[in-house]
């Protein structure tokens, strides 16, 4: 039931279908079951979306209370998928409260775990963003870098959808 409520969790925060209460309602009954039966990975799972839709909210001490319990706990097997999730949500909270040094610190780690998983959507969010915050920062060096592989991995992204669309024709 935990996992069932945490993955409605994410539907519900990627095609933005509820209301903002009605997510809250399932990742605290999500959290409070995975409480229950001492299962740490699946509250701290519902607790980055938790953070994620108190920021939404603007409610950002309490999100951030969120995302401390996220880190607090956890096994020391953890999927790296959750870790990227975990450091791109804290990156996204610290940018949100304007701390650049905080967000590049969260997702410089996001984008070595996106880099390494190959997931190309998620490098891409970090590396835009990163991108921007050195070029913020006067550190031209770090700008390129992460504005050329943000780029790169777009056209990896375009190349990919058009390899998938010819294999559906085929």
């Amino acid at each position: 039931m935990v996992v069932w409520r945490n993955n409605l969790g994410m539907i519900h925060a990627s095609c933005n279908c509820v209301e903002i209460d009605e997510r809250k309602n399932n990742l605290k009954n999500s959290i409070a079951l995975a409480d229950s039966i001492n299962f740490t990975y699946g509250k701290a799972f519902a607790s980055v979306h938790m953070a994620r839709a108190l920021m939404k909210e603007k409610k950002y001490d309490s999100a951030y209370t969120f995302l401390k319990n996220a880190k607090r706990g956890l096994p020391k097997k953890i999927n790296p998928s959750f870790l990227g999730y975990l450091h791109q949500t804290t990156g996204d909270y610290w940018g949100f409260l304007g701390n650049k040094k905080n967000t590049i610190k969260e997702f410089e780690i996001a984008f070595r775990i996106w880099t390494d998983l190959n997931k190309l959507t998620d490098k891409q969010y970090v590396a835009r963003h990163l991108a921007a915050l050195y070029e913020d920062a006067n550190n031209d060096k770090k700008a390129f870098y992460y504005l050329d592989n943000y780029a790169r991995t777009k056209d990896s992204l375009v190349n990919k959808a058009k390899i998938e669309k010819i294999k559906e024709l085929e």
